[in-house]
């Protein structure tokens, strides 16, 4: 038992990239994982599918690891404003990548916490928040405003976002080149295009 406790350790250390898809882990081997180890050099970490990961398990692997530039929860997990609001509290200053779409308690990410998160991560540059069916305009032009340097930005299946959010993102996203809304998406944007 010791011994596999050190191989476990010593991967830990060097991981930098971690993807569960379709993971029973649960909240609870989280905090065992999290509170044994660290992983200093985890810089992308995808979290696809996983049914038994509540906001509780999340936000204590984001805490363990600040230095994420990466980071997916995607098709099921059941995630809140509080994982989002930790999102933006501890990955602030590093985070250039963040994917929310499909989660199973969408209803629960609102605008109070999307803007939270454009105030906080300045650095990113992809985030898809698709499907997301609380989400409207406020959200949508609180990132154009705070989040100028997005070049990816994916709003499928959101049918509340108006032109207004579209025009502010056109706007103040000068690097922007791909803008998802649903089955179109609009590529090579430029300040000057209206749409």
């Amino acid at each position: 038992k010791h011994h596999r406790r050190a191989i476990e350790s010593d991967l830990l250390v060097h991981l930098e990239v971690l993807r569960l898809k379709d993971s029973t882990i649960n909240d609870t081997e989280v905090n065992g994982m999290w509170s044994l180890h660290t992983c200093p050099l985890l810089r992308t970490l995808e979290l696809i599918e996983c049914l038994s990961l509540t906001d509780w398990g999340i936000i204590r692997i984001i805490q363990a690891n600040p230095s994420l530039q990466s980071l997916s929860i995607d098709d099921g997990s059941c995630i809140s404003d509080s994982t989002v609001t930790a999102i933006a509290a501890t990955l602030g200053k590093s985070l250039t990548t963040l994917s929310l779409s499909n989660c199973r308690k969408t209803y629960t990410i609102t605008d109070t916490s999307l803007i939270v998160l454009a105030k906080s991560c300045h650095q990113l540059q992809s985030l898809c928040l698709a499907y997301l069916s609380s989400l409207s305009d406020a959200s949508v032009i609180a990132l154009a405003y705070h989040c100028t340097g997005l070049q990816v930005l994916d709003l499928s299946g959101n049918r509340t976002i108006t032109d207004a959010a579209i025009v502010a993102v056109s706007q103040h996203c000068l690097a922007m080149h791909t803008l998802a809304l649903g089955p179109v998406s609009y590529t090579h944007l430029r300040a000057h295009e209206t749409l």
